[in-house]
């Protein structure tokens, strides 16, 4: 009888541990990702100062690979994932007579991680709220041009920002799940001065630009479990 009890305990522990232990997936995911912020640039010669909101959408796609480790009603992981960002805007362009002046902001590949930390319910879905970080390549360009000039500059540099968010997925059949998230990446500054030309023809010349841009991303994906 003893030994009965003693095996019907040990499988009790073996079932639940195998019930408990994390593990293993990758998916991808797709979504729209709106850039905001604020554009300035000011020429502290000639008194001119510009201020422009930047608002841009954009498609963004990738890949997510992720642990995750069930604790009775908690979920708890960690992901790594990657991107690609479709945002190019148009924050400023001026005209005047020969000349044209543009300003643009160019969104690139991003990659980053996360922790998150979530609620299982009874039908083995999942809301949860996440924590990380990315690190995001943006391109911030000037092209001024008239009869006899073209004067490009253009600044290329990848940013760190903390990227909190929240969202829910639900089992759609075997080991894939189905994912809903939103997430925010908080601001980042971009700056560059933009130089004289000889002769001075162009509005610009000789201006600091500065962006501080943030973006809101709604993505969907699917995730396939190892283990």
């Amino acid at each position: 009888m003893k030994k009965i009890l003693l095996l019907s305990s040990m499988i009790g522990l073996i079932s639940g541990a195998e019930a408990t232990r994390g593990n293993i997936y990758v998916g991808p995911f797709v979504g729209m990702g709106i850039t905001d912020g604020k554009f300035t640039s000011v020429n502290d010669a000639n008194n001119i100062r510009r201020n422009n909101r930047i608002s841009d959408k954009g498609f963004l796609g990738g890949l997510l690979v992720g642990y995750a480790h069930p604790c009775n009603n908690l979920l708890m992981g960690f992901e790594l994932l990657g991107n690609f960002d479709t945002t190019d805007d148009k924050i400023l362009e001026e005209k005047a007579l020969n000349n044209n002046e543009t300003f643009k902001i160019r969104n690139r590949a991003s990659y980053g991680f996360s922790a998150r930390i979530g609620y299982r319910t009874s039908s083995d879905a999942v809301a949860f709220i996440r924590l990380g970080g990315e690190w995001t390549t943006h391109k911030f360009t000037y092209r001024g041009t008239d009869q006899t000039t073209i004067l490009p500059v253009s600044k290329s540099t990848t940013k760190f920002a903390f990227v909190p968010g929240i969202g829910i997925e639900a089992p759609v059949g075997g080991k894939w799940r189905a994912r809903l998230e939103a997430k925010y990446s908080l601001p980042k500054k971009m700056s560059f001065r933009i130089p004289n030309t000889v002769p001075a023809a162009l509005t610009f010349e000789n201006s600091r630009a500065r962006i501080r841009t943030g973006q809101t991303s709604v993505v969907m994906g699917v995730t396939y479990s190892f283990g």
